[in-house]
């Protein structure tokens, strides 16, 4: 019987101390996402009036990427057309230390890259016709979990 009641104390306690320190965790999350969207905006803006002074603007295919892991790929599909010249430039949270881009056409051609280690990667293209192309994206170095990244395509 007293172990039966111990027991139920300590779920009890349990259960409480869980709903006090629940709230504070997912205000904590949702802070650390807060910041890191506002990271990543201010990086876009930066790039994109830096893009305005060359002349171009913001495509509508502009995207805000997502999330990947140190060491991780993705792709990202985008529509160009030809003798449109596109610049491909990519953002990442403070935790992103490393990420590279390399843009393939239609037929699984290389037709521009960006894989130094610098930040940000960009790619610069003219399509000699309308086509989806893929941008491979390499999450080379992550210094958190995961690292939340954006693309930004602008176009003149």
């Amino acid at each position: 019987m007293k172990k039966r009641l111990l027991f139920m104390l300590v779920l009890v306690l349990f259960l409480q101390i869980s709903q006090t320190c629940w709230p504070a965790k997912q205000a904590k999350r949702a802070k650390q996402t807060k910041q890191v969207q506002d990271s990543l905006k201010m990086k876009t803006l930066a790039i994109a009036l830096a893009g305005a002074k060359e002349g171009y603007e913001l495509s509508t295919q502009l995207s805000s990427g997502g999330t990947l892991r140190n060491g991780a790929v993705g792709s990202h599909k985008l529509d160009l057309n030809a003798g449109i010249e596109y610049i491909i430039v990519g953002v990442g949270d403070d935790n992103c230390k490393d990420l590279d881009f390399i843009l393939f056409d239609e037929n699984s051609n290389v037709v521009g890259r960006d894989t130094k280690i610098k930040d940000p990667p960009v790619v610069r293209i003219i399509p000699k016709r309308n086509a989806t192309f893929t941008l491979g994206i390499h999450m080379a170095t992550c210094t958190a979990s995961k690292c939340s990244l954006g693309i930004i395509v602008m176009e003149k």
